[in-house]
């Protein structure tokens, strides 16, 4: 029996809109950096062609299956005022690119089930070092947040619990330079917020909404060893069901396992791609040399969740859809998609 589903969206990477063409803007030299340092990726902005079909994908998801949308993190490219709020535009009502091609999500609730990632934490401009402009607290004003449950038709509850990720990063050091995660206040203010609503609850699944990956392990974009580790007992000690991601532009969904005073703890991560940004060098682009940047970018994916009841247990099932050039359609290949029992009766 199906129960819910989701849509889960990541690194939108809003950038500053093109009135005519509905695309990211770019200074003059843009071109030159980016296109040799694939560290600035995150700078390439959206592109319209994805904001439309994914506009198309979630009204027809949300059409037929009810689903909801879920989003972990970079909004913006740099943390800019109109950047958030043109990410506000597109994901709660309708957004107006150039005029006349109206599209969005129109997702009045969508920041109930959203966290901020690492961009979002910039300073407004290209130069990544420096404290967030008052948009990232207009936006996301309470971080971490413990969701209202939502009820399933079976009699348990979904609980949401976001955390922002960057929240412990100091804005002029190396973990913002190798945009890693540093977050344990975050998890310390969570555990005291869930233990006041007497969570965990054993007829509740609790599913974590965060920007970076507990399993990705690579010398940049990593959480930080003090915070994976608390993560870990974080996850034991919550009862965690499933992490939701993003941040490393690379699609993954797998189940893992944490191991807390003796007992092994199975959980679900699920780790969105970029969902709108540039996915390909853009065409009239050319490196320092005269010549196209020979590397690739990875390919816009989004993730659908659904729940459903079989043999009195609940399992949750993540799947990849990648874009092409029709619309999103379901990916495969290795760590692509997987299901977990989330709930199963004592």
């Amino acid at each position: 029996m199906h129960l819910a589903t989701f849509v889960h969206i990541s690194d939108l990477h809003f950038g500053d809109i093109n009135p005519t063409t509905g695309e990211n803007t770019y200074d003059a030299m843009a071109p030159k950096i980016w296109a040799n340092n694939s560290q600035f990726d995150g700078l390439l902005g959206h592109r319209y062609i994805a904001l439309k079909r994914l506009a198309e994908f979630f009204h027809s998801k949300h059409r037929d299956e009810g689903a909801q949308l879920i989003v972990t993190g970079d909004l913006t490219c740099v943390g800019k005022d109109e950047q958030f709020d043109t990410a506000n535009e597109y994901l709660g009502a309708l957004l107006q690119p150039p005029k006349g091609r109206c599209l969005g999500l129109a997702v009045g609730d969508w920041k109930d089930r959203a966290v901020p990632g690492n961009h979002d934490h910039w300073p407004g401009m290209s130069w990544m070092f420096g404290g967030p402009t008052p948009a990232l607290g207009t936006h996301f004003p309470h971080l971490p947040f413990i969701s209202p449950p939502i009820a399933l038709s079976t009699g348990q509850q979904l609980r949401f619990v976001g955390i922002n990720t960057d929240a412990d990063v100091w804005p002029y050091g190396r973990d913002r330079l190798l945009a890693r995660g540093v977050f344990h206040n975050q998890l310390h203010l969570a555990a005291g917020h869930m233990a006041n609503l007497g969570l965990p609850c054993r007829n509740e699944i609790c599913v974590l909404l965060l920007h970076h990956s507990h399993e990705w392990q690579g010398a940049t974009l990593r959480m930080t060893t003090a915070s994976r580790q608390a993560l870990n007992t974080f996850i034991a000690e919550q009862s965690i069901a499933v992490l939701l991601c993003g941040h490393t532009h690379v699609p993954y969904v797998g189940s893992n396992s944490v191991t807390h005073q003796g007992s092994t703890i199975e959980f679900l991560e699920a780790r969105c791609g970029s969902t709108t940004q540039w996915d390909i060098i853009p065409y009239n682009w050319k490196t320092l040399w005269g010549t196209r940047p020979k590397r690739n970018l990875q390919a816009n994916t989004l993730i659908v969740h659904r729940l459903r009841e079989e043999n009195r247990e609940i399992k949750w099932r993540a799947e990849t859809y990648q874009r092409k050039p029709h619309g999103f359609e379901k990916a495969t290949g290795p760590n692509l998609e997987d299901e977990l029992t989330v709930w199963s009766p004592p």
